[in-house]
């Protein structure tokens, strides 16, 4: 029996991706739980289970499934007007919404319904991108700054009001910022160093060099906080007869979220298909198996991240290895860093969050150039629309355009037709006006 041997440096590079990525994935669980109005925990689970079956059911290596902005944000806009955050009842609700949009992800990926993802022009897509990278660069001025803490506002209104409260930076929070900021990019251009992971270790230790300063010390750096991990048994979400009146609010809501978060995951598998392969319907299957098999555990909708699976991407990734080593190691990981992860400064996460950002936007400008004048001005004009509108309403807009234009491509004529339709007729005496055969 033959036994393949293992490409050790390639599983090594693995490992440390996948850990990579998963340190990146605690903080941002922990924040976007809190838009979401789950707690912490709850994020965490959020970022393995989903985040494993989507990983080995989908067709892309590059896509890290989870929290996501989007997502989190509408659950927390939707189900808080049914029931009060933090409620028993308020849970079960986003519960259901999340295996009902699983299905609907399901149903959509038995009908095909993923080929419309192809639809999308690559400048669009790289448009996309590039204004989810300038909306996280907006959003994170204020936690990077002391400002403000995670503001769940469009992101230019969340820079207007950073903007406006100048007066409120903390100077030890732009140092742990800049520090962190300069750190990964001197990692990427000189140190040939994960740039992430090192933004990290810098900015923690700037944290702790910076509270020993008595210019800097501040007790009120805000921090992640506390993470208490919930044990949960599998049972399916139902709605109780009670509340049965809130049936069509919540299929809406989790209609929006299977579309937008279908829309999401197969956008971003499109953005890296030169190197991770891509396949619209299996990855919005994937999707919907993992909202489904996800809420069985208390888990909240989730989708594909752009952000997470840039950093994912730049850290190494090949393969669906890392992506499923980062789902398994981001709840241990988590408990074994418990003090340092609750301790750490919001400054610090915001900090990553615009590296991840700037990678985004200098990845459009660089592709957007490669492609002509017009798909620059179309990019660039994609990723105004996505800071301006808002992404949910942006990839709204896009489904509905791609749907008519795949509509309109049907119902039109081939040109075969046309070309039939008017043609001359053949042998036609000298000086007489051709005439045309009418099919």
């Amino acid at each position: 029996m033959n036994i393949p041997a293992v490409d050790m440096p390639a599983t090594r590079r693995a490992f440390r991706v996948g850990l990579g990525s998963a340190l990146i994935m605690i903080p941002q669980a922990v924040v976007l739980s809190e838009m979401a109005g789950m707690s912490a925990g709850i994020g965490l689970l959020t970022s393995a289970i989903p985040v494993l079956i989507a990983i080995l059911c989908g067709s892309s290596g590059a896509v890290l499934s989870g929290p996501n902005t989007a997502i989190c944000l509408a659950i927390g806009a939707s189900v808080n007007t049914m029931a009060p955050i933090g409620s028993e009842r308020y849970a079960s609700f986003v519960l259901f919404v999340t295996v009902v949009a699983g299905v609907i992800q399901l149903l959509l990926a038995g009908l095909r319904s993923g080929r419309l993802f192809e639809l999308v022009p690559d400048r669009v897509t790289c448009g996309i991108s590039g204004g989810v990278g300038i909306s996280i660069l907006l959003s994170q001025l204020g936690p990077a700054t002391g400002m403000m803490g995670i503001s769940t506002d469009a992101p230019w209104l969340a820079f207007a009001r950073a903007a406006s409260s100048l007066g409120d930076v903390h100077a030890l929070d732009c140092f742990i910022s800049a520090v962190a900021i300069a750190a990964g990019f001197a990692a990427r251009r000189h140190l040939q160093a994960p740039p992430f992971v090192t933004a990290l270790v810098a900015g923690g230790i700037a944290y702790l060099a910076g509270s020993c300063i008595d210019s800097m010390a501040d007790p009120f750096v805000a921090q992640i906080g506390r993470i208490d991990l919930p044990f949960v048994t599998p049972k399916l979400p139902l709605l109780r007869s009670e509340d049965s009146y809130l049936l069509p609010d919540l299929l809406s809501t989790a209609l929006s979220i299977a579309i937008l978060g279908g829309l999401q995951t197969a956008l971003i598998a499109k953005r890296f298909q030169t190197t991770h392969g891509f396949a619209p319907t299996r990855e919005l299957f994937a999707q919907g198996l993992s909202n489904v098999v996800g809420a069985l555990f208390g888990c909240y909708a989730s989708s594909g991240s752009f952000n997470r699976s840039a950093a994912h991407v730049t850290l190494g990734a090949r393969g669906r290895l890392p992506g499923a080593i980062a789902a398994v190691a981001i709840v241990p990981l988590a408990l074994a860093l418990g003090p340092l992860v609750s301790g750490a400064p919001l400054a610090l996460l915001a900090a990553v969050l615009a590296l991840i950002g700037s990678d985004m936007v200098i990845a459009m400008v660089g592709r957007l150039r490669a492609m002509g004048a017009r798909a620059m001005a179309e990019g660039l004009a994609t990723a105004v629309a996505v800071v301006a509108l808002g992404l949910e309403q942006t990839l709204l807009l896009l489904s509905v355009v791609a749907i008519a234009s795949q509509l309109r491509a049907r119902l039109a004529p081939s040109t075969e037709v046309r070309e039939r339709v008017r043609r001359p007729v053949s042998n036609q005496a000298p000086g007489v006006r051709p005439q045309f055969i009418q099919e």
